[in-house]
């Protein structure tokens, strides 16, 4: 669907970017134009003149506001997909309805699909900024993403499934606000499911002056906008309570806005800046005295494993913080230090050699076995992955990483481990806070469950995630009781090329990285379900 207003600059370069579109499906595509005082109504009647079976033009006789502009489309939309856009920009790349269709069809997991843009001038040249601040860098978006402000792409990228035909009001879209509608559907959406980015520009957004009259600089070029986007917020935090039954508050959006606002009045003395400074300071105040709780935020534990499998790495990603658990027994013949890699087309086990292992003594107090200069388990084992991987296509990549860990000077299992965690996400661009158990502050009576869900609210945590194996060891509504959601990960079935045609599953991490690109790690890292 397409919003536009006084867009006859325009309007041609939009509307021929959607009608040729090549893709194996039928789209309609409906233009609403909100009573355009230009020739933007003539353009749009001349395309469905000759695309008849494509566009549906619905001129409005009276200006409406986007909103309302948008909540009619909706209302006619019968599509099982949604792609938006407004007069002024334009698709750049006519696979783009395919390929994202393509991917929600595959992936009922997810909510939405964007993708990266472009930004342009008002001529069409490039603009010279083309970072948009408010897209969350993470390609795979969920609620945590979003922060207050945040979105998953920008609004011309987004194809979404039709949760208006069925699920969900058109017209709640007006009870947010009457012209702002991007943050409350990617609210819509996140609640209801993941949405990817995907790595490939295929749509532009048009940057104009700041001296030209739009509806962006009407809202945002006073202080006025920090009250709108406080009341925004929340009735944004009462939708989700309405939809997950859990209070969720954008804590540090509502602080950002109280202090920068709070700084501007001071340099701006005016009688409208300290009357709107008043409404924000009210209703701060009252959200302060009411007991909120903070963001969401999502808590995983796990005891340290050496080059663990894919699964561990999901874990990681798809917490807030993520919390080593050294201070518990080690496991004899557990998989701590331990691994599978691929030899000869075969699953064969490495170990890291340990020199005072015990059941009895904390994973902390386990020592590695170190060289002598004769012999150097550490070099050994480097050239047992060599010998293995030597032919793989991102060898000469990962060796680097490989040895930067190997090398690493430290004799204590549980940090030697704890480093080779921090290297591998870093190099998987996964910047989620890593937190040893050891240094937290915790009842030292408490085991199992309760333990862990002390360790889950003395860091904050709204919900905890476990791997899917601990479902017989967790109950959801013990949890519950004490404030906390409770998930299991689970991994999708992962296939991809080694040596041979026969795949060989459930291997360390190692083998991931050999065999893939790191942008392709990097998405198997989103494979998966939470039950």
């Amino acid at each position: 669907m397409l919003l536009t207003y006084n867009h006859e600059r325009y309007i041609r370069t939009c509307l021929e970017s959607i009608v040729l579109q090549k893709t194996s499906f039928k789209y309609e595509l409906i233009v609403g134009d909100d009573a355009s005082t230009d020739r933007t109504p003539e353009v749009i009647l001349e395309y469905a003149a000759k695309y008849p079976d494509i566009v549906v033009p619905v001129l409005r006789e009276k200006n409406i506001g986007a909103v309302a502009n948008l909540v009619g489309l909706l209302k006619m939309a019968k599509g099982r997909y949604i792609a938006g856009c407004e007069g002024d920009d334009f698709w750049t790349d006519n696979k783009k309805l395919e390929l994202q269709f393509k991917f929600l069809e595959r992936r009922k997991d997810h909510i939405a699909c964007s993708h990266d843009i472009e930004t342009v001038n008002e001529d069409g040249t490039p603009a010279d900024k083309q970072k948009i601040n408010w897209i969350s860098p993470n390609r795979h978006y969920s609620l945590k993403d979003y922060k207050g402000i945040m979105l998953p792409g920008h609004p011309v990228a987004l194809v979404f499934r039709n949760i208006f035909k069925t699920q969900e009001d058109p017209n709640r879209l007006l009870d947010f606000h009457t012209s702002i509608a991007d943050r409350t559907l990617a609210v819509m959406l996140s609640v209801r499911g993941k949405i990817y980015r995907a790595d490939r520009k295929m749509a532009a957004y048009r940057l104009h002056s700041s001296n030209k009259t739009n509806m962006t600089n009407s809202i945002y070029n006073n202080l006025r906008s920090y009250l709108i986007d406080y009341e925004l917020n929340e009735k944004i935090e009462e939708y989700i309570y309405t939809k997950l039954h859990k209070r969720i508050s954008f804590a540090g959006f509502r602080w950002k806005l109280f202090v920068k606002l709070g700084i501007k009045t001071l340099l701006k003395l005016s009688e409208g800046s300290l009357d709107n400074f008043k409404k924000v300071a009210i209703l701060h105040a009252k959200w302060c005295v009411g007991g909120h709780k903070g963001e969401i935020m999502v808590v995983g534990i796990m005891q340290p494993y050496f080059l663990p499998y894919l699964g561990y790495w999901q874990l990681i990603n798809a917490v807030d913080k993520f919390v080593i658990y050294d201070d518990v027994n080690y496991i004899k013949g557990g998989w701590i230090n331990r691994n599978r890699y691929l030899y000869n087309s075969e699953a064969k086990v490495f170990n890291i050699i340990m020199k005072n292992s015990s059941s009895f003594k904390k994973i902390n107090e386990i020592e590695l076995m170190s060289g002598d200069g004769k012999y150097d388990p550490m070099r050994k084992l480097y050239m047992t992955f060599e010998m293995a991987y030597k032919k793989a296509p991102y060898f000469t990549e990962v060796s680097g990483l490989l040895e930067e860990i190997l090398n690493h000077k430290e004799n204590n299992l549980s940090k030697f481990i704890e480093y080779s965690i921090r290297k591998i996400s870093d190099y998987l661009d996964i910047d989620t806070e890593i937190i040893v158990s050891s240094d937290i502050v915790k009842d030292e009576e408490l085991v199992r469950e309760q333990r862990v869900m002390d360790i889950c609210k003395r860091l904050g945590g709204t919900k905890y995630i476990n791997p899917i194996g601990g479902k017989e060891l967790y109950d959801k509504d013990e949890f519950a009781k004490n404030g906390l959601e409770l998930d299991f990960i689970k991994m999708d079935e992962i296939v991809y090329k080694q040596f041979s045609d026969e795949f060989v599953p459930g291997l360390s991490i190692l083998d991931v990285l050999m065999f893939n690109s790191r942008d392709k790690v990097k998405e198997f890292l989103e494979l998966y379900s939470l039950e």
